[in-house]
């Protein structure tokens, strides 16, 4: 069974990327919604 963590984001920080790797790390396939905030383009990144 998949494990899927679902995260919207609004004006995320580094606190969001920190819980975004830990969820990845414990085996949840990560879904970040996009709000449109400038600031979402940092979270994309740390998972490219």
């Amino acid at each position: 069974m998949n494990r899927i963590a679902l995260i919207p984001a609004y004006m995320p920080d580094e606190k969001m990327i920190d819980v975004s790797k830990g969820l990845y790390q414990e085996g949840f396939e990560i879904i970040i919604v996009n709000d449109r905030s400038p600031e979402f383009l940092l979270i994309t990144d740390c998972f490219a």
